[in-house]
């Protein structure tokens, strides 16, 4: 296959919060060596840690761990799920908000399932100065374009 022009990895996303607590821990450190223990630093630097927890957490727990989108299909990779699916089977595109102020994620609809599929996370591609939504909105236009012509074409022809 060749690369992807979007990329998702949950445990890439949730490790990225638990590295930013690490600045506040050395911070701490520092301070605890310097002017000896400080319970408000304690207290401080352990509300930063359990706060970026949260968003660990929640990346750590969804089903989809890995995606990668393609230019005529992507792969899902997770608990349970190994899948690659092409656009035509794309129902709609949604955006999703996610839990702990974390940025919005991308709600993908399949033509032949009920539940919605959430890649908890909406990376951008700068080559193509666009979003992973919004360039999946543009894919399902196009399949449905696409779709549409298909039947026009096939319902005007006529049979003696």
């Amino acid at each position: 296959m060749s690369k992807p022009l979007f990329n998702f990895s949950a445990p890439v996303v949730a490790q990225y919060y638990l590295y930013m607590s690490v600045p506040f821990l050395v911070f701490f450190l520092y301070k605890w060596i310097v002017s000896g223990p400080d319970l408000l630093y304690l207290l401080a630097t352990l509300g930063v840690f359990l706060i970026s927890l949260l968003p660990y957490r929640f990346y750590s727990s969804q089903k989809v761990r890995d995606a990668s989108f393609y230019e005529d299909s992507f792969t899902l990779r997770g608990r349970n799920l190994d899948r690659e699916i092409s656009y035509s089977s794309l129902r709609g595109v949604f955006p999703s908000k996610l839990p702990y102020l974390l940025s919005s994620g991308v709600r993908i609809l399949l033509k032949d399932e009920e539940q919605a599929i959430l890649i908890p996370y909406n990376p951008r591609n700068g080559k193509l100065k666009t979003d992973l939504r919004s360039w999946l909105e543009r894919k399902v236009r196009t399949a449905e374009v696409h779709t549409a012509s298909v039947t026009v074409d096939t319902s005007s022809t006529d049979i003696p």
